[in-house]
């Protein structure tokens, strides 16, 4: 042309699909003679990981008088780049077994990965010459595409043949993909199997009623290295508690977890806190256990009210103890206790037989006074007072005497 021109640019983004690069900035060129070629030189920065295609886009040149455009095409090559986790593989496995380890290929490239390969080195034994072929190593998935931004996670899976000597066995592996490798070690402990079953420690029942029958659930599990057949639950206690068990599988394999029920009788004449009952026993063709079967029937008597009389005067004390009641040489003391049967109507249960048990310790130069009182019956829901009577010695140390009350009593 034959004016100066001052040519400013301005460009779009450059884009392929729902994909973009962002346009250049071109300074301005001021002064642009006639006839006058002037080159224009401007960058272009890629994002980090920019999916590798084609991109186009658009520079515009204006000035006041002219102004012009051009296509921009920019081809953002494949880097391939990925990373593989653990790189390092360490798994113990029984003779005879197989052991499963993940493998999780993690694509950090700005394309896809296509045929991943996954390939393993013979695992040599520490100081020896054994080996775990790599035959005997396989993978879930082998020659498989991982998707832009994308990971995949594989399993690899090592069988020990059943004669393969105890120790430690290395290699390595490689993972390939578009001319980019990534190397990582695999350990292998081949121990002897071991057969071994997870039961509880023990099996405790609480807040029984006597005269019921109850049923208690627990878990057992295989953890070892093989399936444990010939499963059989029997109990050391006592044929009273009528002890039996339902769902019992005939056999649990490696792994594998299983629910048993054990159900019990509480006889009538129960004592009242927790106690092992017997023993639960569990058998199999290959691994024994066993564990205490415990149960803690409910105290269905209780002292709601208890008083000390000394030659007849009364003392309210405390049901939980604590509290002292100074009597004298050669008197009579009564101790009287409101016993309380803890059965409702509904259940219908009268406690018989029931006694008061009282004991003076150390008062009589170093022995205890001890009495009992008649037996009484006491209804469901019920209340009655029942006492004992002590003489007290005539010759009686200056000092401070625990009293102990046991209250008995059996369910009809």
């Amino acid at each position: 042309g034959t004016e100066v021109l001052n040519v400013v640019f301005s460009a779009t983004d450059l884009v392929n699909g729902s994909l973009s690069i962002p346009g250049p900035t071109i300074a301005q060129v001021s002064g642009l003679m006639p006839g006058q070629v002037k080159q224009v030189n401007f960058s272009i920065s890629i994002p980090d990981s920019q999916f590798a295609a084609i991109y186009s886009g658009v520079i515009n040149a204006s000035d006041s008088e002219a102004n012009d455009s051009v296509e921009l095409v920019l081809e953002v090559n494949s880097v391939p780049e990925f990373s593989i986790n653990p790189t390092s593989i360490v798994t113990t496995i029984a003779q005879g077994f197989s052991g499963d380890e993940s493998l999780t290929i993690d694509n950090l490239g700005n394309s896809g990965l296509s045929n991943v390969v996954i390939t393993f080195s013979d695992l040599t034994k520490e100081g020896g010459t054994d080996t775990i072929p790599s035959s005997s190593i396989s993978v879930s998935e082998n020659n498989f595409d991982v998707a832009y931004q994308g990971q995949k996670t594989i399993t690899i899976t090592i069988n020990v043949p059943a004669g393969t000597p105890v120790g430690t066995y290395n290699g390595t592996f490689e993972v390939t993909s578009n001319g980019v490798t990534e190397s990582g070690s695999l350990a292998v402990s081949v121990e002897e199997p071991v057969g071994h079953l997870e039961a509880p420690t023990e099996l405790t029942a609480t807040n029984l009623l006597r005269d019921r029958t109850y049923t208690k659930v627990f878990t057992v599990i295989n953890d070892g290295d093989f399936d444990l057949g010939n499963v059989v639950l029997t109990s050391t206690a006592s044929s009273k508690y009528n002890v039996s068990f339902s769902n019992v599988p005939s056999t649990i394999n490696a792994g594998e977890s299983k629910q048993i029920s054990v159900t019990f009788y509480v006889p009538k004449d129960e004592a009242s806190g927790l106690h092992t009952i017997g023993d639960i026993k569990i058998t199999t063709d290959k691994y024994n256990t066993s564990f205490p079967l415990k149960i803690d029937p409910k105290v269905m008597l209780r002292v709601r009210d208890l008083d000390i009389f000394v030659n007849g005067r009364g003392h309210d004390v405390d049901v939980n103890g604590g509290d002292t009641v100074e009597i004298d040489p050669d008197s009579k003391v009564e101790v009287r206790a409101k016993i309380e049967n803890l059965y409702s109507d509904d259940d219908d249960v009268d406690i018989e037989n029931v006694v008061l048990r009282a004991t003076i310790k150390d008062i009589d130069e170093g022995d205890d006074l001890e009495e009992e009182s008649n037996e009484i019956k006491i209804r469901a829901d019920d209340k009655e007072t029942i006492s004992v009577t002590f003489d007290i010695p005539l010759k009686v140390e200056a000092d401070t005497y625990d009293l102990e009350n046991v209250n008995e009593g059996e369910d009809d």
